[in-house]
Protein backbone atom coordinates (compact mmCIF):
# COMPACT_ATOMS: atom_id res chain seq x y z
CA UNK A 1 0.00 0.00 0.00
CA UNK A 2 1.74 3.32 -0.73
CA UNK A 3 1.42 6.02 1.50
CA UNK A 4 3.63 8.99 2.70
CA UNK A 5 3.44 8.49 6.32
CA UNK A 6 7.05 7.68 6.53
CA UNK A 7 9.48 9.98 8.85
CA UNK A 8 13.02 10.05 9.03
CA UNK A 9 14.87 6.77 8.86
CA UNK A 10 16.76 4.84 6.37
CA UNK A 11 15.60 4.81 2.85
CA UNK A 12 15.76 2.40 -0.19
CA UNK A 13 16.04 3.97 -3.85
CA UNK A 14 15.57 1.27 -6.63
CA UNK A 15 15.81 2.63 -10.12
CA UNK A 16 14.45 0.13 -12.41
CA UNK A 17 16.09 1.33 -16.12
CA UNK A 18 15.68 -0.83 -19.74
CA UNK A 19 19.29 -2.00 -19.56
CA UNK A 20 20.25 -1.33 -15.66
CA UNK A 21 18.40 -1.97 -12.17
CA UNK A 22 20.28 -0.09 -9.67
CA UNK A 23 19.60 0.52 -6.13
CA UNK A 24 21.10 2.91 -3.39
CA UNK A 25 20.58 2.71 0.77
CA UNK A 26 20.18 5.99 1.99
CA UNK A 27 20.87 6.40 5.82
CA UNK A 28 21.74 9.01 8.69
CA UNK A 29 25.28 9.22 9.50
CA UNK A 30 26.69 11.51 12.17
CA UNK A 31 23.11 13.25 12.11
CA UNK A 32 22.84 13.79 7.96
CA UNK A 33 21.51 11.21 5.29
CA UNK A 34 24.31 9.90 3.36
CA UNK A 35 24.45 7.32 0.59
CA UNK A 36 25.60 4.11 2.17
CA UNK A 37 25.80 1.70 -0.83
CA UNK A 38 24.48 1.14 -4.19
CA UNK A 39 24.34 -1.88 -6.27
CA UNK A 40 23.69 -2.34 -9.95
CA UNK A 41 22.31 -5.65 -12.09
CA UNK A 42 21.11 -6.08 -15.40
CA UNK A 43 17.00 -5.19 -15.84
CA UNK A 44 15.41 -8.84 -15.55
CA UNK A 45 12.11 -7.09 -17.39
CA UNK A 46 12.94 -9.25 -20.57
CA UNK A 47 14.14 -12.25 -21.51
CA UNK A 48 15.31 -14.84 -19.75
CA UNK A 49 13.21 -14.20 -16.32
CA UNK A 50 10.41 -12.03 -17.65
CA UNK A 51 10.15 -10.43 -14.12
CA UNK A 52 11.43 -7.06 -12.96
CA UNK A 53 11.99 -8.30 -9.29
CA UNK A 54 14.66 -11.05 -10.22
CA UNK A 55 17.11 -8.02 -11.19
CA UNK A 56 16.10 -5.44 -8.81
CA UNK A 57 16.98 -7.89 -5.94
CA UNK A 58 20.25 -8.94 -7.21
CA UNK A 59 21.06 -5.30 -6.88
CA UNK A 60 19.59 -4.47 -2.99
CA UNK A 61 22.34 -8.40 -2.39
CA UNK A 62 24.86 -6.06 -3.80
CA UNK A 63 24.34 -3.68 -1.27
CA UNK A 64 24.02 -6.35 1.34
CA UNK A 65 27.53 -7.71 0.78
CA UNK A 66 28.91 -4.02 1.58
CA UNK A 67 27.16 -3.57 4.48
CA UNK A 68 26.48 -6.65 6.51
CA UNK A 69 23.09 -6.10 6.97
CA UNK A 70 19.49 -8.01 5.26
CA UNK A 71 17.95 -6.14 3.18
CA UNK A 72 15.98 -8.42 0.83
CA UNK A 73 14.50 -12.00 2.60
CA UNK A 74 15.45 -15.41 0.48
CA UNK A 75 12.46 -15.33 -0.88
CA UNK A 76 13.35 -11.78 -2.69
CA UNK A 77 11.33 -9.96 -0.70
CA UNK A 78 12.13 -6.65 -0.02
CA UNK A 79 12.15 -6.13 4.47
CA UNK A 80 9.88 -3.08 5.19
CA UNK A 81 9.81 -1.42 7.69
CA UNK A 82 13.21 -2.03 9.58
CA UNK A 83 13.27 -4.36 12.10
CA UNK A 84 14.88 -4.73 15.50
CA UNK A 85 17.40 -6.92 14.25
CA UNK A 86 18.85 -4.21 12.21
CA UNK A 87 17.78 -5.91 8.82
CA UNK A 88 15.53 -4.03 6.29
CA UNK A 89 15.08 -0.24 5.73
CA UNK A 90 12.21 2.44 6.48
CA UNK A 91 11.20 3.35 3.03
CA UNK A 92 10.84 3.33 -0.14
CA UNK A 93 10.95 4.96 -3.61
CA UNK A 94 10.73 3.51 -6.66
CA UNK A 95 11.69 5.32 -10.45
CA UNK A 96 11.30 3.41 -13.59
CA UNK A 97 12.09 4.05 -17.16
CA UNK A 98 12.15 0.16 -18.65
CA UNK A 99 8.58 0.84 -20.53
CA UNK A 100 8.07 1.41 -24.32
CA UNK A 101 6.73 5.09 -25.16
CA UNK A 102 2.85 5.62 -24.10
CA UNK A 103 1.13 5.96 -26.95
CA UNK A 104 -1.20 9.71 -26.41
CA UNK A 105 -3.68 11.72 -28.60
CA UNK A 106 -4.74 15.14 -27.66
CA UNK A 107 -8.05 16.54 -28.22
CA UNK A 108 -8.32 20.76 -27.85
CA UNK A 109 -9.54 23.36 -28.60
CA UNK A 110 -6.40 25.64 -30.47
CA UNK A 111 -3.44 24.68 -31.19
CA UNK A 112 -1.40 27.59 -29.61
CA UNK A 113 -2.78 27.40 -26.45
CA UNK A 114 -5.09 24.10 -25.27
CA UNK A 115 -3.03 21.93 -27.35
CA UNK A 116 0.29 23.64 -26.80
CA UNK A 117 -0.20 22.74 -23.03
CA UNK A 118 -1.13 19.50 -23.48
CA UNK A 119 1.77 18.78 -25.58
CA UNK A 120 3.99 20.63 -22.56
CA UNK A 121 2.29 17.71 -20.73
CA UNK A 122 3.45 14.86 -22.33
CA UNK A 123 6.82 16.18 -23.08
CA UNK A 124 8.27 14.97 -20.10
CA UNK A 125 7.59 11.75 -19.85
CA UNK A 126 8.06 8.43 -21.52
CA UNK A 127 5.47 9.25 -24.23
CA UNK A 128 4.54 10.39 -27.92
CA UNK A 129 1.69 12.25 -29.02
CA UNK A 130 0.22 10.16 -31.73
CA UNK A 131 -2.92 12.02 -32.77
CA UNK A 132 -3.74 16.01 -32.31
CA UNK A 133 -7.67 17.20 -32.70
CA UNK A 134 -8.51 20.57 -32.87
CA UNK A 135 -10.92 23.03 -33.61
CA UNK A 136 -9.42 24.02 -36.76
CA UNK A 137 -9.38 19.79 -37.85
CA UNK A 138 -10.74 20.03 -41.24
CA UNK A 139 -11.01 16.17 -40.99
CA UNK A 140 -15.01 15.13 -40.60
CA UNK A 141 -15.68 13.35 -37.36
CA UNK A 142 -15.87 9.88 -39.02
CA UNK A 143 -12.18 10.49 -40.08
CA UNK A 144 -11.20 11.71 -37.24
CA UNK A 145 -12.57 8.84 -35.29
CA UNK A 146 -10.45 6.29 -37.73
CA UNK A 147 -7.49 8.31 -37.63
CA UNK A 148 -7.73 7.77 -33.99
CA UNK A 149 -8.14 4.08 -33.68
CA UNK A 150 -5.77 3.34 -36.14
CA UNK A 151 -3.06 5.69 -34.45
CA UNK A 152 -4.06 3.07 -30.81
CA UNK A 153 -3.54 5.10 -28.38
CA UNK A 154 -3.37 4.16 -24.32
CA UNK A 155 -4.45 7.71 -23.42
CA UNK A 156 -6.22 10.66 -24.55
CA UNK A 157 -5.66 13.54 -22.86
CA UNK A 158 -8.98 16.28 -23.50
CA UNK A 159 -8.48 20.01 -22.56
CA UNK A 160 -9.63 23.32 -23.35
CA UNK A 161 -11.37 26.23 -22.38
CA UNK A 162 -10.10 29.01 -20.18
CA UNK A 163 -12.33 28.37 -17.07
CA UNK A 164 -15.60 29.89 -17.82
CA UNK A 165 -14.83 29.94 -20.90
CA UNK A 166 -15.95 27.74 -24.03
CA UNK A 167 -17.95 25.13 -23.06
CA UNK A 168 -19.90 23.79 -26.31
CA UNK A 169 -16.54 23.11 -28.15
CA UNK A 170 -15.53 20.86 -24.95
CA UNK A 171 -18.64 19.32 -25.47
CA UNK A 172 -18.11 18.02 -29.42
CA UNK A 173 -14.96 16.98 -28.69
CA UNK A 174 -16.02 14.83 -25.63
CA UNK A 175 -18.79 13.15 -28.28
CA UNK A 176 -15.75 12.52 -30.30
CA UNK A 177 -13.77 10.83 -27.72
CA UNK A 178 -17.19 9.14 -26.65
CA UNK A 179 -16.92 7.43 -30.15
CA UNK A 180 -13.68 6.55 -30.31
CA UNK A 181 -14.17 4.60 -26.67
CA UNK A 182 -17.63 2.84 -28.10
CA UNK A 183 -15.76 1.03 -31.00
CA UNK A 184 -13.34 -0.21 -28.51
CA UNK A 185 -13.49 -2.49 -25.99
CA UNK A 186 -13.45 -1.67 -22.62
CA UNK A 187 -10.69 -3.39 -21.60
CA UNK A 188 -8.61 -1.86 -24.67
CA UNK A 189 -10.34 1.59 -24.17
CA UNK A 190 -7.69 4.55 -24.08
CA UNK A 191 -7.44 6.16 -20.68
CA UNK A 192 -9.24 9.82 -20.67
CA UNK A 193 -7.30 12.29 -18.97
CA UNK A 194 -9.33 15.36 -18.61
CA UNK A 195 -7.79 18.76 -17.82
CA UNK A 196 -10.07 21.70 -19.45
CA UNK A 197 -12.90 24.01 -18.19
CA UNK A 198 -13.88 22.96 -15.16
CA UNK A 199 -17.23 23.63 -15.90
CA UNK A 200 -17.40 20.65 -17.87
CA UNK A 201 -15.42 18.38 -15.84
CA UNK A 202 -18.88 16.66 -14.54
CA UNK A 203 -20.30 16.35 -18.22
CA UNK A 204 -17.05 14.99 -19.53
CA UNK A 205 -17.06 12.19 -16.62
CA UNK A 206 -20.27 11.08 -17.15
CA UNK A 207 -20.32 11.09 -20.86
CA UNK A 208 -17.41 8.44 -21.07
CA UNK A 209 -16.78 6.46 -17.76
CA UNK A 210 -19.52 3.86 -18.77
CA UNK A 211 -17.27 3.27 -21.88
CA UNK A 212 -13.81 3.90 -20.14
CA UNK A 213 -11.60 4.62 -17.00
CA UNK A 214 -12.05 8.73 -16.43
CA UNK A 215 -9.08 11.08 -14.88
CA UNK A 216 -10.06 14.79 -13.88
CA UNK A 217 -7.60 17.43 -13.01
CA UNK A 218 -7.41 20.82 -12.87
CA UNK A 219 -7.43 23.23 -16.25
CA UNK A 220 -3.93 23.38 -17.97
CA UNK A 221 -4.88 26.50 -19.38
CA UNK A 222 -7.30 28.67 -16.86
CA UNK A 223 -6.48 32.18 -18.87
CA UNK A 224 -5.57 32.45 -22.41
CA UNK A 225 -1.91 33.18 -20.64
CA UNK A 226 -1.45 31.24 -17.77
CA UNK A 227 -0.15 27.54 -18.15
CA UNK A 228 -0.87 25.26 -14.96
CA UNK A 229 0.58 21.23 -15.14
CA UNK A 230 1.30 20.48 -12.03
CA UNK A 231 -1.66 19.01 -11.32
CA UNK A 232 -2.24 17.37 -14.68
CA UNK A 233 1.25 15.73 -14.39
CA UNK A 234 0.46 14.08 -11.28
CA UNK A 235 -2.63 12.71 -12.81
CA UNK A 236 -0.90 11.61 -16.04
CA UNK A 237 2.00 9.85 -13.73
CA UNK A 238 -0.17 7.86 -12.30
CA UNK A 239 -1.67 7.25 -15.36
CA UNK A 240 1.28 6.04 -16.77
CA UNK A 241 2.44 4.33 -13.71
CA UNK A 242 -0.71 1.66 -13.85
CA UNK A 243 -0.35 1.75 -17.81
CA UNK A 244 3.28 0.15 -16.68
CA UNK A 245 1.97 -2.48 -14.55
CA UNK A 246 0.09 -3.78 -17.02
CA UNK A 247 3.32 -4.46 -19.58
CA UNK A 248 5.98 -4.88 -17.20
CA UNK A 249 5.91 -8.75 -14.97
CA UNK A 250 6.36 -8.06 -11.21
CA UNK A 251 6.14 -4.32 -11.16
CA UNK A 252 2.89 -4.68 -8.93
CA UNK A 253 3.97 -6.74 -6.42
CA UNK A 254 7.82 -4.57 -6.04
CA UNK A 255 5.94 -1.39 -6.21
CA UNK A 256 2.95 -2.51 -3.40
CA UNK A 257 5.68 -1.21 -0.96
CA UNK A 258 6.43 2.09 -2.31
CA UNK A 259 6.31 4.79 0.51
CA UNK A 260 5.29 7.21 -2.84
CA UNK A 261 4.14 6.86 -6.32
CA UNK A 262 6.58 5.35 -8.36
CA UNK A 263 7.63 7.89 -10.86
CA UNK A 264 9.18 7.50 -14.38
CA UNK A 265 13.02 8.23 -14.16
CA UNK A 266 12.93 11.43 -16.09
CA UNK A 267 10.32 12.95 -13.74
CA UNK A 268 12.33 12.36 -10.74
CA UNK A 269 15.30 14.19 -12.35
CA UNK A 270 12.30 17.08 -13.19
CA UNK A 271 11.74 17.35 -9.47
CA UNK A 272 15.33 18.15 -8.17
CA UNK A 273 15.93 20.59 -10.98
CA UNK A 274 12.69 21.75 -9.70
CA UNK A 275 13.94 21.94 -5.95
CA UNK A 276 17.14 23.33 -6.51
CA UNK A 277 15.92 25.95 -8.58
CA UNK A 278 13.62 27.13 -5.74
CA UNK A 279 16.45 26.82 -3.15
CA UNK A 280 18.71 29.42 -5.15
CA UNK A 281 15.33 32.01 -5.09
CA UNK A 282 14.34 31.42 -9.00
CA UNK A 283 17.05 33.89 -10.15
CA UNK A 284 19.17 31.63 -12.68
CA UNK A 285 18.16 28.26 -14.64
CA UNK A 286 18.68 24.83 -13.42
CA UNK A 287 18.85 22.38 -16.04
CA UNK A 288 19.24 18.31 -15.61
CA UNK A 289 19.93 15.96 -18.02
CA UNK A 290 19.77 12.43 -18.29
CA UNK A 291 21.23 9.61 -21.40
CA UNK A 292 20.25 6.07 -21.00
CA UNK A 293 19.65 3.15 -23.35
CA UNK A 294 16.29 3.88 -24.87
CA UNK A 295 15.90 7.26 -23.41
CA UNK A 296 17.20 10.62 -23.01
CA UNK A 297 15.44 13.71 -21.19
CA UNK A 298 15.75 17.25 -19.94
CA UNK A 299 14.83 19.59 -17.21
CA UNK A 300 15.14 23.13 -17.33
CA UNK A 301 13.40 24.94 -14.27
CA UNK A 302 13.14 29.14 -14.85
CA UNK A 303 11.54 31.98 -13.36
CA UNK A 304 9.86 29.27 -11.40
CA UNK A 305 8.48 27.36 -14.03
CA UNK A 306 9.27 23.23 -14.84
CA UNK A 307 9.79 22.81 -18.35
CA UNK A 308 10.48 19.03 -19.94
CA UNK A 309 11.98 16.85 -23.00
CA UNK A 310 12.02 13.33 -23.02
CA UNK A 311 13.11 11.92 -26.30
CA UNK A 312 13.46 7.95 -27.45
CA UNK A 313 17.40 9.34 -28.36
CA UNK A 314 19.12 6.80 -26.23
CA UNK A 315 22.41 5.26 -26.57
CA UNK A 316 21.19 1.81 -26.77
CA UNK A 317 18.58 0.37 -28.26
CA UNK A 318 17.14 3.47 -29.26
CA UNK A 319 20.61 4.84 -31.09
CA UNK A 320 18.58 3.75 -34.35
CA UNK A 321 16.36 7.15 -33.53
CA UNK A 322 19.47 9.04 -34.63
CA UNK A 323 19.54 7.81 -37.90
CA UNK A 324 16.14 7.95 -38.62
CA UNK A 325 15.94 11.79 -37.91
CA UNK A 326 18.71 12.58 -40.42
CA UNK A 327 21.17 12.39 -37.68
CA UNK A 328 24.07 10.62 -39.85
CA UNK A 329 26.17 13.69 -41.20
CA UNK A 330 25.87 15.86 -37.46
CA UNK A 331 27.60 12.84 -36.16
CA UNK A 332 30.07 12.37 -38.26
CA UNK A 333 31.39 15.95 -37.90
CA UNK A 334 32.90 15.15 -34.76
CA UNK A 335 34.88 12.18 -35.98
CA UNK A 336 38.03 11.63 -38.07
CA UNK A 337 37.95 12.14 -41.79
CA UNK A 338 38.91 8.73 -41.40
CA UNK A 339 35.73 6.54 -39.95
CA UNK A 340 33.45 5.61 -43.07
CA UNK A 341 29.87 6.58 -42.88
CA UNK A 342 29.45 2.77 -43.35
CA UNK A 343 32.09 1.70 -39.72
CA UNK A 344 29.89 4.32 -38.12
CA UNK A 345 26.55 2.66 -38.83
CA UNK A 346 28.37 -0.55 -38.24
CA UNK A 347 28.96 0.42 -34.73
CA UNK A 348 25.60 1.93 -34.16
CA UNK A 349 23.77 -0.91 -35.55
CA UNK A 350 25.89 -3.35 -32.58
CA UNK A 351 24.82 -1.09 -30.08
CA UNK A 352 21.01 -0.95 -31.17
CA UNK A 353 21.45 -4.85 -30.63
CA UNK A 354 23.91 -5.06 -27.76
CA UNK A 355 23.44 -1.96 -25.74
CA UNK A 356 25.88 -3.52 -23.01
CA UNK A 357 29.04 -3.37 -26.09
CA UNK A 358 31.90 -1.02 -24.16
CA UNK A 359 34.22 0.03 -26.63
CA UNK A 360 37.16 -1.48 -26.97
CA UNK A 361 39.15 1.07 -29.44
CA UNK A 362 39.52 4.89 -29.78
CA UNK A 363 37.30 4.45 -32.97
CA UNK A 364 34.69 3.35 -31.21
CA UNK A 365 35.09 5.50 -27.88
CA UNK A 366 34.73 8.04 -30.91
CA UNK A 367 31.72 7.38 -32.74
CA UNK A 368 30.08 7.28 -28.78
CA UNK A 369 31.08 10.30 -27.90
CA UNK A 370 29.56 11.84 -31.00
CA UNK A 371 26.70 10.37 -30.22
CA UNK A 372 26.28 11.58 -27.42
CA UNK A 373 27.26 15.24 -28.46
CA UNK A 374 24.31 14.61 -31.19
CA UNK A 375 21.94 13.92 -28.57
CA UNK A 376 22.26 16.65 -25.90
CA UNK A 377 22.52 18.87 -28.67
CA UNK A 378 19.07 17.41 -30.29
CA UNK A 379 17.40 17.86 -26.96
CA UNK A 380 18.24 21.27 -25.96
CA UNK A 381 17.38 22.61 -29.52
CA UNK A 382 13.97 20.32 -28.84
CA UNK A 383 13.66 21.75 -25.47
CA UNK A 384 13.93 25.60 -26.68
CA UNK A 385 11.39 25.12 -29.82
CA UNK A 386 9.30 23.28 -27.63
CA UNK A 387 8.78 25.71 -25.15
CA UNK A 388 9.51 28.87 -27.20
CA UNK A 389 12.66 30.13 -24.52
CA UNK A 390 15.77 31.65 -25.92
CA UNK A 391 19.62 29.98 -25.13
CA UNK A 392 20.59 31.56 -21.76
CA UNK A 393 22.81 30.39 -19.05
CA UNK A 394 22.01 27.90 -16.89
CA UNK A 395 23.21 27.10 -13.27
CA UNK A 396 23.82 24.52 -12.32
CA UNK A 397 23.95 21.81 -14.83
CA UNK A 398 23.53 18.50 -13.67
CA UNK A 399 24.58 15.50 -16.06
CA UNK A 400 23.14 12.10 -15.37
CA UNK A 401 22.98 8.51 -17.29
CA UNK A 402 25.42 6.26 -17.59
CA UNK A 403 26.53 6.92 -20.99
CA UNK A 404 27.59 10.73 -19.91
CA UNK A 405 27.91 10.89 -16.14
CA UNK A 406 30.37 7.64 -15.90
CA UNK A 407 32.74 9.07 -18.42
CA UNK A 408 36.39 8.61 -17.36
CA UNK A 409 38.36 10.96 -17.33
CA UNK A 410 35.92 13.43 -16.15
CA UNK A 411 37.20 16.14 -18.90
CA UNK A 412 35.47 14.02 -21.15
CA UNK A 413 32.61 14.21 -19.83
CA UNK A 414 32.70 18.05 -19.27
CA UNK A 415 33.92 18.02 -23.16
CA UNK A 416 30.75 16.36 -24.28
CA UNK A 417 28.58 18.77 -22.08
CA UNK A 418 30.43 21.93 -23.32
CA UNK A 419 30.11 20.50 -27.24
CA UNK A 420 26.36 19.15 -27.03
CA UNK A 421 24.93 21.88 -24.72
CA UNK A 422 27.04 24.93 -25.73
CA UNK A 423 26.05 26.69 -22.27
CA UNK A 424 26.92 30.68 -21.99
CA UNK A 425 27.73 32.78 -19.31
CA UNK A 426 28.83 31.09 -16.02
CA UNK A 427 27.99 27.91 -15.33
CA UNK A 428 28.83 25.09 -12.72
CA UNK A 429 29.04 21.42 -14.70
CA UNK A 430 28.30 18.74 -12.10
CA UNK A 431 27.83 14.68 -12.88
CA UNK A 432 25.96 12.28 -10.84
CA UNK A 433 28.37 9.08 -11.20
CA UNK A 434 25.81 7.34 -8.62
CA UNK A 435 22.51 8.06 -10.35
CA UNK A 436 21.22 9.87 -7.45
CA UNK A 437 19.59 12.75 -8.96
CA UNK A 438 16.35 11.26 -10.27
CA UNK A 439 16.20 9.68 -6.97
CA UNK A 440 16.76 12.77 -4.57
CA UNK A 441 13.76 14.13 -6.59
CA UNK A 442 11.43 11.26 -5.41
CA UNK A 443 12.70 11.06 -2.20
CA UNK A 444 12.41 14.49 -1.37
CA UNK A 445 8.56 13.55 -2.07
CA UNK A 446 8.94 11.35 1.45
CA UNK A 447 11.85 13.17 3.51
CA UNK A 448 12.31 16.46 1.69
CA UNK A 449 15.71 16.79 3.78
CA UNK A 450 17.67 13.42 2.31
CA UNK A 451 17.62 15.92 -1.25
CA UNK A 452 18.80 18.83 0.70
CA UNK A 453 21.67 17.12 2.64
CA UNK A 454 22.70 14.66 -0.16
CA UNK A 455 22.97 16.88 -2.79
CA UNK A 456 26.03 19.22 -0.86
CA UNK A 457 27.45 15.53 0.83
CA UNK A 458 29.79 15.21 -2.59
CA UNK A 459 27.80 12.42 -3.29
CA UNK A 460 27.75 14.63 -7.15
CA UNK A 461 30.71 15.59 -8.55
CA UNK A 462 31.93 18.74 -9.26
CA UNK A 463 33.07 19.21 -12.57
CA UNK A 464 34.11 22.36 -13.48
CA UNK A 465 33.11 25.92 -13.38
CA UNK A 466 32.57 27.23 -17.19
CA UNK A 467 32.99 30.37 -18.31
CA UNK A 468 31.96 30.73 -22.10
CA UNK A 469 31.71 34.78 -22.71
CA UNK A 470 29.67 35.42 -25.67
CA UNK A 471 31.34 38.06 -28.52
CA UNK A 472 30.87 39.07 -32.13
CA UNK A 473 34.93 39.59 -32.65
CA UNK A 474 36.86 37.99 -35.27
CA UNK A 475 38.81 34.50 -34.35
CA UNK A 476 42.36 35.30 -32.63
CA UNK A 477 40.97 38.49 -31.04
CA UNK A 478 41.42 39.00 -27.14
CA UNK A 479 37.67 38.63 -25.74
CA UNK A 480 38.74 38.41 -22.09
CA UNK A 481 41.30 39.24 -19.49
CA UNK A 482 41.20 37.18 -16.19
CA UNK A 483 42.87 37.87 -13.15
CA UNK A 484 43.21 35.70 -10.57
CA UNK A 485 43.79 35.50 -6.87
CA UNK A 486 44.57 32.81 -4.60
CA UNK A 487 44.26 32.16 -0.77
CA UNK A 488 47.69 33.38 0.02
CA UNK A 489 46.89 36.69 -2.03
CA UNK A 490 49.15 35.67 -5.29
CA UNK A 491 47.74 36.94 -8.33
CA UNK A 492 48.00 35.89 -11.79
CA UNK A 493 46.77 37.23 -15.20
CA UNK A 494 45.90 35.83 -18.94
CA UNK A 495 43.98 36.94 -21.90
CA UNK A 496 41.36 34.77 -23.16
CA UNK A 497 41.10 35.19 -27.29
CA UNK A 498 38.19 34.47 -29.34
CA UNK A 499 38.00 30.51 -30.22
CA UNK A 500 40.34 29.12 -27.58
CA UNK A 501 39.74 26.99 -25.04
CA UNK A 502 41.51 27.20 -22.02
CA UNK A 503 42.00 25.36 -18.23
CA UNK A 504 42.60 27.95 -15.42
CA UNK A 505 45.25 26.51 -13.06
CA UNK A 506 42.67 25.97 -10.26
CA UNK A 507 43.47 22.91 -8.12
CA UNK A 508 40.75 20.78 -7.00
CA UNK A 509 38.46 22.08 -4.09
CA UNK A 510 41.25 25.34 -4.26
CA UNK A 511 38.92 28.77 -3.62
CA UNK A 512 40.29 31.33 -6.01
CA UNK A 513 38.93 34.99 -6.27
CA UNK A 514 38.52 35.88 -10.34
CA UNK A 515 38.05 38.92 -11.99
CA UNK A 516 36.87 38.95 -15.46
CA UNK A 517 36.76 41.30 -17.56
CA UNK A 518 35.34 41.41 -21.17
CA UNK A 519 37.20 43.58 -24.17
CA UNK A 520 35.47 44.17 -27.14
CA UNK A 521 31.56 44.20 -26.05
CA UNK A 522 32.32 40.75 -24.98
CA UNK A 523 29.71 39.72 -22.75
CA UNK A 524 31.07 37.68 -19.29
CA UNK A 525 27.45 37.32 -17.86
CA UNK A 526 24.75 36.59 -20.54
CA UNK A 527 21.91 36.71 -17.35
CA UNK A 528 22.64 40.39 -16.04
CA UNK A 529 24.38 41.29 -19.76
CA UNK A 530 27.15 42.26 -18.15
CA UNK A 531 30.87 42.59 -18.98
CA UNK A 532 33.01 43.09 -15.66
CA UNK A 533 32.54 39.88 -13.65
CA UNK A 534 34.09 39.45 -10.01
CA UNK A 535 33.20 36.09 -8.03
CA UNK A 536 35.01 32.96 -5.96
CA UNK A 537 35.58 30.16 -7.92
CA UNK A 538 35.79 26.65 -6.12
CA UNK A 539 38.09 24.08 -8.45
CA UNK A 540 35.88 20.98 -9.58
CA UNK A 541 37.89 18.03 -10.83
CA UNK A 542 38.61 19.71 -14.35
CA UNK A 543 39.18 22.83 -12.41
CA UNK A 544 38.11 25.57 -13.88
CA UNK A 545 37.46 25.92 -17.55
CA UNK A 546 37.09 29.26 -20.12
CA UNK A 547 35.28 28.38 -23.14
CA UNK A 548 35.65 31.06 -25.98
CA UNK A 549 34.77 29.27 -29.24
CA UNK A 550 31.85 31.39 -29.57
CA UNK A 551 27.93 30.58 -29.77
CA UNK A 552 26.68 28.61 -31.51
CA UNK A 553 29.82 26.51 -31.80
CA UNK A 554 30.75 26.41 -35.64
CA UNK A 555 33.61 23.59 -37.15
CA UNK A 556 35.13 23.98 -40.43
CA UNK A 557 33.53 22.95 -43.36
CA UNK A 558 36.86 21.21 -44.38
CA UNK A 559 37.18 17.67 -42.56
CA UNK A 560 40.82 17.63 -42.07
CA UNK A 561 40.91 21.39 -40.75
CA UNK A 562 37.52 20.02 -38.59
CA UNK A 563 39.24 17.29 -37.12
CA UNK A 564 42.48 18.63 -36.67
CA UNK A 565 40.56 21.47 -34.39
CA UNK A 566 38.49 19.02 -32.29
CA UNK A 567 41.57 16.79 -31.19
CA UNK A 568 43.62 20.53 -30.24
CA UNK A 569 40.47 20.78 -28.03
CA UNK A 570 40.52 17.49 -26.49
CA UNK A 571 44.40 17.85 -25.81
CA UNK A 572 42.98 20.66 -23.69
CA UNK A 573 41.66 18.09 -21.08
CA UNK A 574 44.37 16.00 -21.20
Amino acid sequence: MISNSHEAGSMLALDLGSFTTRASLIDVVDGQYRLIAAGEARTSAGSPHFDIRIGAAEAVRQIEAVIDRQLVDRHGTLIMPLQASGNGFDSLVILYSCVPELKIAAAGLVNEISLESAQHLVSGIYGKTVEIIGLQDRRDTAGMVDDILKQEPEVIILTGGTENGAVRSIARLTQLVQKVCQFTRRDQAPEVLYAGNSRMAEHVRTSLEKHTSVSITENIRPGIEIESLAPAKGALAEIAFHNARRKINGLTELTDQSSTLPLQTASGMGLLVQMIHEIKGGSRPVLGVDIGAAYASMSLARRKRSMDVTLPLGTGWNVSQLLQNGKLEEIAKWLSPSISTARILDVLSQKAIYPQIQPVSGEMQDIELAVLRVVLRTLIQNLQARWRIPASAMEPILLCGKPLANLNPPGVALMAALDGLQPAGITTIMRDPHGLVPVLGAAGRVNPLIPVQLFDSGAIDHLATTICPVSKAPLGTPILRVKMTDEAGKDEELVIKQGSLAVLPIRFNQVVKVHLQGMHGTLVDTLTHTSNVTLMITGGLCGAVIDARGRPLILPKNAAERWDRIEKWRRVFG
